[in-house]
């Protein structure tokens, strides 16, 4: 998991909180409230890069995106697109 965040922080979306703005999101969105499986690319890349984020100012937040799945169907959504 470590080197997940490490790599998403490094080559994450530094400009997130834009990408969010453009499709009418903040920065405060729970993703999980989503469809996850309609969403684009850049879209998914910021909300996994604010999904690591977020762990910062709220310890428990990655967990809790592993657990009710939704970082999985985030990913999974990105494998998808990727291999389009």
């Amino acid at each position: 998991m470590l080197s997940f965040i490490d790599l998403v922080i490094r080559q994450g979306d530094p400009d997130y909180a834009r990408v969010l703005h453009r499709y009418g999101l903040d920065k405060d969105v729970t993703p999980s409230i989503l469809n996850v499986e309609a969403l684009d690319a850049p879209l998914l890349m910021a909300l996994v890069t604010m999904t690591v984020y977020r762990e910062r100012h709220s310890e428990g937040y990655l967990a809790e995106c592993l657990e009710n799945g939704v970082l999985v169907r985030m990913l999974r959504r990105l494998r998808e697109l990727d291999g389009a």
